[in-house]
């Protein structure tokens, strides 16, 4: 009776995940602004308006207005404005003519901070070089790298917790009675509520570009306990919880069922039968637990959240189900004295960890194939090359896998642990690939916090264009929202550089009704110039217009359209 309520909470807590996984759009974008990003307006404005395409958190820092000199002009006070997705801040009165930047830092549904800057002008045509020189807002490196230990430490204690206890569980119920695999399980509980409770933490710090010392501000704690992912930590923390009176349950079973055995307590060859109910609770509390870390990130936003959640889901879970059970049996079953109870094992564990990679591979080929977006993402992004160095990781522990599933093979019709030299070669393959598997663990924490190659990719644009008698090779890169650096490149009809007089241009979006604003252009040699203070406030399919002059009397033109993401 106490296993099937248990499982009557923990039905609950999965429909809590359930309720919490909305659909989102990952890493927010800037859709619109009053006063316009690079606009001129004849008197100054009494507020600022950012227009994102989803709901974003704030603080009262996270939009900031700054004259020329970097000095504040904005009231401090920012918040929502009539929907959850537009952000306000007031300005104060009597402002001058000038250029002003708005420099502004939130946080997308996936929990990943945004950041960006545009200028305005009051009476002037503003000076886009400002945005790039005065309105950084990167946030604390010191920030960033805790949050990726922090979640590094989470997949951790899952992996110890969920899959060191399937292992327990479902093939070896007689080892919960032992102390060394129970710690395993205690030490996989505390470092997934350590995690959460460090991730709660940081959040608020990382989302508004602060640093470590903020992490105990309870103003920023409150904010985050209020969102999402507070609620999906908090619910990991819950189900850790409700775990550990279950596993008692299943180790009495274990324990009442166990016959006595000539090779030592605990190594009993009859499978011990455990408490179905509670099994099954435990089976649902640590799938749950997964869809707390799937929904949390990039699975939980953008089209079709639901179906890309429940496949990060299996990922997770049959990731630790394999690198868990790893841990267990390298740590505590292949030693001499336990050579009945891996005869039994090893083709059972064999046959679940070829289930379990199965679907890590491909859950993983569509999660892949979701976040990582054009193939020339792979490369051309941080996301598409950590996911290639997870894939060539993934091959290299099928590789000790696929050994360690031979040597089992052999084995089948001879009893196990005749010789320590047989059973020393299968503790060093599994030891590899457990190790292995941690390396992955931390390209995954990593993975986390990186922008989706499908939003992060932006190839450089390169055009060769013919005007008149020249010919001018353009670059543009990085081709998304933010500042950008042009090149602009000039023969002659021979293919020779041609020096020039000046280099000048404007950039526009006229599906939106933006620009032209000015492109700063600066030689880099008689017959380069270069634009590295450019900045793109949004996405769009833009225009770029180049005039070359070459002396006081000859001008060319030159017109590049290019996609900013």
């Amino acid at each position: 009776m106490k296993g099937r309520r248990a499982l009557i909470v923990v039905g609950l807590a999965v429909a809590a995940v359930i309720g919490l996984a909305g659909p989102a759009s990952a890493h927010a974008v800037l859709q619109q602004t009053v006063p316009e990003a690079g606009g001129t307006i004849s008197s100054a404005p009494r507020q600022v308006v950012l227009d994102f395409d989803e709901t974003v958190g704030i603080d009262a820092g996270s939009v900031q207005v700054l004259d020329a000199a970097g000095h504040r002009v904005d009231d401090g006070g920012s918040r929502h404005g009539r929907a959850g997705s537009f952000v306000v801040v007031g300005l104060r009165s009597g402002l001058a003519n000038g250029t002003y930047v708005v420099s502004w830092r939130a946080t997308s549904a996936d929990s990943h901070p945004v950041a960006g800057a545009f200028t305005f002008g009051v009476g002037v045509r503003p000076d886009v070089t400002a945005a790039a020189r005065i309105g950084d807002r990167s946030g604390s490196a010191a920030v960033g790298w805790a949050d990726g230990i922090a979640r590094f430490v989470a997949e951790l204690g899952l992996v110890l917790a969920l899959g060191g206890g399937a292992f327990l569980v479902g093939l070896w119920p007689a080892g919960l009675g032992r102390r060394g695999p129970r710690l395993v399980l205690i030490t996989g509980g505390t470092l997934t509520i350590v995690a959460a409770v460090a991730l709660l933490g940081l959040e608020g710090p990382y989302g508004a570009g602060l640093g470590l010392a903020a992490a105990g501000r309870w103003s920023l704690l409150s904010q985050t306990l209020r969102t999402r992912y507070g609620h999906l930590a908090l619910l990991r923390i819950l189900l850790v919880g409700l775990a550990a009176p279950l596993l008692r349950l299943v180790a009495e079973a274990a324990a009442t069922d166990r016959p006595p055995s000539p090779t030592g307590p605990g190594t009993g060859i009859r499978r011990p039968a455990p408490d179905r109910w509670a099994t099954a609770a435990l089976a649902v509390i640590g799938i749950a637990a997964a869809a707390t870390l799937a929904d949390a990130g990039h699975a939980g936003t953008g089209g079709g959240a639901a179906l890309a959640t429940t496949s990060l889901t299996l990922h997770i879970t049959a990731i630790c189900v394999w690198l868990g059970g790893l841990v267990v049996l390298g740590g505590f079953l292949l030693r001499r004295d336990d050579a009945p109870v891996l005869a039994r094992l090893m083709p059972r564990w064999s046959r679940v960890a070829i289930v379990a990679v199965t679907v890590v591979a491909g859950t993983g080929l569509y999660q892949a194939g979701r976040e990582i977006g054009p193939l020339g993402a792979v490369t051309g992004t941080g996301y598409g090359q950590l996911v290639a160095l997870k894939v060539v990781l993934f091959a290299a522990m099928l590789g000790c896998g696929a050994l360690a599933n031979r040597w089992v093979a052999q084995r089948r019709r001879r009893p196990v642990g005749d010789g320590p030299r047989e059973v020393g070669l299968l503790r060093r393959l599994v030891a590899v690939e457990a190790a292995v598997g941690a390396i992955v663990l931390l390209v995954t924490a990593v993975l986390v916090n990186e922008q989706p190659g499908r939003t992060s990719y932006a190839p450089t644009v390169a055009r060769t264009i013919t005007t008149g008698p020249l010919t001018a090779q353009i670059d543009i890169s990085p081709t998304r929202r933010g500042p950008e650096t042009v090149h602009v490149y000039v023969f002659d009809q021979q293919g020779r550089p041609r020096a020039v007089q000046q280099v000048t241009g404007q950039i526009s979006l006229p599906g939106r009704g933006v620009g032209p604003l000015a492109v700063p252009f600066i030689a880099g040699g008689p017959a380069h110039a270069i634009a590295d203070a450019l900045d793109v406030p949004f996405p769009g399919e833009w225009q770029l217009a180049v005039t070359i002059r070459v002396d006081d009397f000859d001008q060319y033109p030159a017109v590049v359209n290019y996609r900013v993401r």
